[in-house]
């Protein structure tokens, strides 16, 4: 993640466009790119999901002031779940299992648009069940309330996880029809939607995690490693350690 971060606006007539382009990528905006070279590219939906790992300290240098004012930051879903202590094991996944993982994969590749009525693709309507809707309405209502409570970059993160399981939702939903766990490819039923709202809970707590750490000092930093380390020695530490 860290050489993609730099490589905005390598181009000296970019002038912001790169990250402009990546905030729209969020939405699947409509993308027209100029190269004197290979001319104008022109993407009417242009999604894009980007997943990567980056070290904490350049993290905090990546997200400064303006990739935080312009709602770059808003939209990453982090998750810095606290170390553990590495053991050793010899357990593999089976042969069955990695057949089967990929057979849903290959499943999802194959799934279709919609098409309108010149023949050009569509993206394919899914509705939500109506325990479905009350289990996110219930959701988006409490996460309401706990933005209302917060102020600055955080409450620009949260803005953007209300939205959240319903994204997750129709992943969770796509897999599910795949794997033959769902019947209606056209509607997501409750157990999809309280899935993905228990994922969106844990980003949540990610989500403060690192805003935590983005926002501390350096001593303040050093002070989290020096718990981090202690806990995972049990909790307890000698001076001299």
């Amino acid at each position: 993640m860290a050489g993609w971060f730099g490589a905005f606006d390598r181009y000296a007539n970019a002038k912001g466009g790169d990250v402009a382009a990546w905030l729209s990528a969020y939405n699947a905006e409509r993308w027209r790119v100029d190269r004197k070279t290979s001319g104008t590219i022109h993407v009417a939906h242009a999604a894009v999901s980007i997943i990567g790992a980056i070290q904490p300290r350049v993290l905090t240098r990546a997200l400064g002031e303006a990739n935080r004012e312009n709602g770059l930051a808003a939209r990453f879903l982090f998750a810095a779940p606290p170390p553990r202590p590495k053991r050793f094991t010899k357990a593999a996944a089976s042969a069955d299992a990695i057949e089967a993982v990929g057979a849903v994969f290959g499943r999802l590749f194959r799934l279709d648009h919609a098409l309108d009525a010149d023949g050009k693709l569509q993206p394919v309507d899914v509705a939500l069940s109506p325990e479905a809707e009350a289990a996110f309405a219930e959701f988006y209502n409490r996460h309401g309330a706990e933005l209302a409570a917060l102020t600055g970059d955080l409450a620009a993160a949260f803005s953007k996880l209300e939205e959240l399981p319903a994204r997750l939702a129709l992943i969770l939903h796509h897999v599910r029809v795949v794997a033959g766990e769902v019947a209606d490819a056209a509607v997501i039923d409750a157990d999809t939607m309280q899935a993905a709202i228990v994922l969106t809970e844990w980003h949540k707590v990610e989500t403060r995690r690192v805003y935590q750490l983005l926002d501390g000092d350096p001593e303040d930093r050093d002070q989290q490693r020096l718990v981090a380390w202690i806990r995972r020695r049990g909790g307890t530490a000698t001076a001299r350690d």
